[in-house]
Parts: C-alpha cells; structure tokens; sequence
C-alpha cells in the first residue's frame, strides 16, 4: 500500500547510532506542555508568540492563570519583522517572554541579533525547535524545546534543553504507542484496510488518555523515550529529507492555481516539510481532498486565520521516502493541477 504522510513509524533503520545528544534533556508529554512548564518555571508573565502560529496551542496558553498573551509580526517568509520588537518591553513587576520558531525547519536569518537585542532588554528568549530538530545550531543560553512527533518517531513526547527541571515525574509507557506503529507497518504491507481502521479507532482512543490542559504539570520519566532517541541516526534523516526537497521541486510544475513556495534553506537545515501555496483557499481544499484521495496525507500549519494558512498545504518529504516516491507526489499534484481545480 502506498502512503505518503500520516504518522511517523518505527523504522529500525534510522535508530541505528549512537547520537549522544539526547541524554540530560526533561521530557513532557506534548510540546505545548514543554513550553507551559518553561513559562510557568521562568515565571514568565507575557508571552510573545508570533503572529503565524498554532492556534491550538495559543489557546492550550490561554488557560495558565495570569499569562498574557501578546504577538509579534512575521513576513510570509516567516522571518520576524524586526521593526514590531520595539514594542517589546518590560514594565515593573513584568517577566516578559518571547517565543522564536524554527518555521519549517529554518531559522531565522536574524536570530541571533535578534537573540543579542532581545537579552539586552531583559527578555527571556525561548526557542521551538519541534521542525528542525535534526539540525546543528551554535549552542545559547536559552531554552527550547521540541515535540518529537513531528520529524522523528510518532511517539508521545517532548523535550526541554537549557532549563534545569525541579519537581516530580510521572511514567511514560510507551509499549502501547510502538504496538500501534507497528500495526501500522503491518496494513501498510499488507495492504489491509481492516486493519488501517483498526489502527486509526486505537490511536484516537490513545490520544483520550491525556489531558488537554492537566491540571498538574509533571515531566515524564524519560528512559524509554531518550533510549529510543539516543539511537535516532539524524544526519541519516537530515540527508534524506533534503534529497527528498529537491526531487519534489525539480518534478514540480507550478501554475497561477498551485505554486511551489520557496524558502531559502541554509546547507546544513533539513526542510521539515515542502510547502506549495494555492491561489485561493477553495482550491487550497480541492487539492487537500485530491491528494487524500490519492493517498497523500498533507498536514496544514497551522489554522491560525492568517490568509497564508488558508493557502498553504505541506507535502511530507521525510526519510521513509525516495526519491521515486517524491516523483510520485509531484505527478499526483501535477495531474490535478492539469484537471483544473
């Protein structure tokens, strides 16, 4: 059966190195409750997030007790707007914060100077690396924070570096989350729809058992997980998505209705997905429903109500795929872009 997109399995081959990265990290659950710990341990008092986000987790923030909730502008290039940070600033009493994003497995091209500017004021800088964790930055002094679901394996979990963690854990059992991707393994070789069925009733049901907003935060007791990450071969899967990004974008035809949307990656940043803009947010749905049909999974980043999150669809490029698969996607968009959306 072939597939492109959708959860993430365990494919033993790229957790087959020693990357020695992952040990002394804090593990939580999800990523938005990494980030609620880093505010609420930072006493952190307003957050600055950027202005094209996840609104699920800005709503998931809205619920911590005195925490405002203030934006700051990004272009379409998801590159902040330097201009809009002079109105960052610290009142008395106030612990202010601001969230930086890796978008789509880039950083900003400012980050740095925007870092150096940021702490001169006393702002507490924190960084979302859940789309280029298999990236290599310069070490800072900040703290960030990662789901690993995202680009590495679908298993429950999120790790914080930078900040050291003081409190209690609870247990992370994960053998029914590696069952669930290895029945997923299985329909996907057998071709088996029964079983596909079965494996999307079992995951809603695993994803019931965690509360959307718990009530105590606690880090998850990490051994399971940081033995299964410690042995991630990230250079492996670095190497293959961007293999994979540039064979998606040589096949891709672009139109006035669908267009490749091109960010500018560094040599050593692995895009997380490949993004194509529609010309309106009808097709935008269209295509969405075309390539489903085809058995192309594209995620959307994020319904934030921006005009750009109505238009933009992301194609998965990740190391379960070659090359040929790539050529695959791109006739699929190609053909439906012929039949005219």
């Amino acid at each position: 059966m072939k597939e492109i997109g959708g959860f993430l399995e365990f494919k033993t081959g790229f957790f087959n190195k020693n990357n020695g990265i992952r040990s002394g990290f804090t593990y939580f659950i999800s990523g938005r409750e990494a980030l609620r710990y880093l505010v609420s341990n930072l006493g952190i008092t307003i957050l600055y997030l950027p202005s094209y986000f996840c609104n699920d987790v800005q709503e998931y923030l809205q619920n911590i007790l005195h925490l405002e909730i203030k934006t700051y502008s990004v272009d379409d290039q998801f590159r902040v707007i330097t201009s809009t940070l002079k109105t960052v600033q610290i009142a008395k009493g106030d612990k202010v914060g601001l969230l930086m994003v890796d978008f789509f497995g880039r950083r900003d091209p400012k980050y740095n100077l925007i870092l150096q500017n940021l702490k001169k004021k006393g702002v507490v800088v924190l960084t979302d690396r859940t789309h280029s964790v298999l990236n290599t930055y310069p070490s800072s002094s900040i703290a960030e924070f990662a789901s690993v679901r995202k680009l590495l394996i679908n298993l429950p979990g999120a790790y914080i570096k930078g900040n050291e963690y003081k409190g209690g854990y609870r247990k992370l059992h994960l053998d029914s989350s590696l069952a669930l991707l290895d029945l997923k393994d299985k329909y996907l070789k057998n071709g088996d729809l029964r079983l596909k069925n079965r494996f999307l009733k079992e995951y809603l049901h695993q994803e019931k058992r965690y509360p959307r907003f718990p009530k105590i935060l606690r880090a998850v007791e990490p051994s399971g997980l940081e033995n299964i990450l410690r042995k991630a071969n990230l250079n492996k899967m670095r190497k293959i998505r961007q293999r994979n990004y540039q064979a998606l974008e040589q096949a891709f035809v672009s139109t006035p209705q669908v267009k490749w949307y091109h960010l500018q990656y560094r040599k050593n940043e692995a895009p997380a997905f490949a993004l194509v803009k529609c010309s309106n947010y009808k097709t935008r749905e269209k295509l969405k429903a075309y390539l489903i049909k085809n058995a192309i999974y594209p995620p959307i980043h994020w319904n934030n109500g921006t005009n750009l999150s109505r238009l933009l669809l992301s194609i998965p490029i990740d190391h379960r795929y070659s090359p040929k698969e790539m050529l695959f996607v791109a006739s699929v968009i190609n053909n439906c872009k012929l039949a005219k959306l």
